[in-house]
Formats: structure tokens, sequence, C-alpha cells
């Protein structure tokens, strides 16, 4: 199987000696073009290339080194991978995800190992994880959430807690003030959004209330690894001169920082532990 050849391939990184060939095979490729200058141990090399600025034609120096060569080949084999695997059958995918992310697994934890591999690593465990959820997608298409669920059997049936969280986000900015009520509680009721909800909050901010809308101790239903494709089928980020579409992939790596855990706690979590 293709896939299996090109898992395969990932190991060939731990060797230097195809790498350091591929690098020099592009030196000579480029300078074929344009004259390349490498330093003395050829790890790195600089070339010119034209450029317009202001409807002028300048020189622009381009550095190249071993190390960002390494990393965008190895980016692109990952990248081939994961195409691969979407050309895969339903039936496919179901049955040779749960394997394939096995075995990356133990790549990376080979690669793990040595820190001269550690960007290596970092770029695997990325591929996993959006692997994951793709497997998790794939094995939950008939039970897969439109929204978020708040359950309210908690609350005497009601939506009183979700009338409050709708009232914090609207005085604290959070949330566009234009958003109404009714459309604000469809998110917390498994049902097709039809009107996104415009987050005006950072993007750090939205990650984090995710986290939150997604807490069985708080009441909601948990999506797992799901959260972030449904929280992009609610929500859209809003900028101060564009509407932006939040990118599930963009919010599942986005970083938390200390003072939105701060604050999302003080203003929401501390009245749902109520």
């Amino acid at each position: 199987m293709q896939l299996d050849k090109l898992i395969d391939d990932l190991k060939e990184f731990k060797k230097t000696d195809w790498l350091e060939k591929g690098f020099r095979d592009l030196f000579s490729k480029i300078n074929e073009f344009e004259i390349c200058t490498p330093n003395d141990k050829f790890d790195q090399f600089t070339y010119n290339a034209p450029v317009v600025i202001n409807e002028e034609v300048v020189d622009n120096e381009v550095l190249v080194t071993f190390e960002s060569f390494k990393l965008q080949k190895f980016k692109a084999k990952i990248k081939t991978i994961h195409n691969e695997f979407e050309i895969l059958s339903k039936i496919e995918k179901n049955y040779y995800c749960e394997s394939l992310i096995s075995v990356l697994k133990l790549i990376s934890n080979n690669f793990s190992k040595g820190s001269e591999f550690k960007d290596y690593h970092t770029e695997l465990k990325l591929a996993i994880e959006e692997l994951s959820i793709e497997y998790s997608t794939h094995l939950n298409k008939t039970t897969k959430n439109n929204s978020f669920k708040y359950i309210t059997g908690r609350d005497n049936n009601s939506f009183t807690k979700i009338q409050l969280l709708y009232k914090v986000l609207m005085e604290n900015d959070l949330i566009e003030k234009e958003t109404k009520l009714n459309d604000f509680e469809l998110v917390f009721k498994n049902e097709t959004i039809k009107k996104l909800i415009r987050w005006t909050g950072t993007t750090s901010e939205l990650k984090y209330f995710i986290k939150i809308i997604n807490t069985p101790d708080y009441g909601f239903e948990d999506n797992g690894d799901e959260k972030w494709r449904v929280a992009v089928n609610c929500f859209i980020k809003v900028k101060k001169r564009s509407i932006e579409k939040v990118d599930f992939k963009n919010l599942r790596t986005y970083k938390i920082t200390p003072a939105t855990i701060t604050k999302l706690d003080s203003l929401i979590v501390k009245s749902f532990r109520k």
C-alpha cells in the first residue's frame, strides 16, 4: 500500500546522507539560474532573487539553510501521507486509520529521543492529532453533533444558566451586540445552526470558552476531539475590519493565555460551579 511506503520513508529522516545529497542537489538546481554562495560547512547558502518593490525590480538576498530544508521535506512528506489518506474510501479510512495513528505515534516517540529531531516530533504530533480527529469523525458520522448541548435536566429543564451566560458574554463584549438570545440558545440544543454567533473576543478566549461548554461537570455534553469542528459550525470570529470564519485547525492549536483563564473563570466558570 502506498501509505505504508510513505510512512516507512519518515524513518529515513534519521539519516543525513540522502538529505545532504538533496540539499546539494537543490543548491545545484538554483545555481543554474542564480549564483549561489555557500558557507564553509555547506549547511547554508544564499542567492539573489529579483523582487518588485514600488514598480522597480531589485535583488533580494535569500538564505537557505540545511535545517529549514530538512523540515520542509518532512512537512511535505506528512502532507503527502495525509493526502493519500484522504483519497481512501470511507470503509478504508475506518479500517486503516487506527493502525496508521499507532504507527505514527511509534515513529514520533522515536524522534522524541533526540534533540536534533524535535521539530520532526512536533510536526508528527500535530499530524497525529489531526488524523485522530478525522478518525473520530468517520466513526461517528451518524451521531456527529450539529452544535453543542446543555443538559437541561440539571436545572429543572430550564435554560436559566444559558441565559445568564448570554448576558455575561454580551456585557463583556465577547459576542456581537446584535446577537439574539434565541440564536444563542440554539448553539446548546444540538440542532443545526442557521445563524452563526459572531465572537468579538480574542481567539484565546473563544478556545477556552469552547472548552468550558464541553465540560460535563458544568452541565454540558462533551464532544471530545470533535468540539473544534462543532465550534466552527456555531461561531465566526469578528475582526475590526473583516469577518473571518474560525478554522478548526487554528482553533485547536491556538494557545490559551493565563489572562484568558483568569478572566473567563471569573466571569463564567464560577456560575456553573454553583
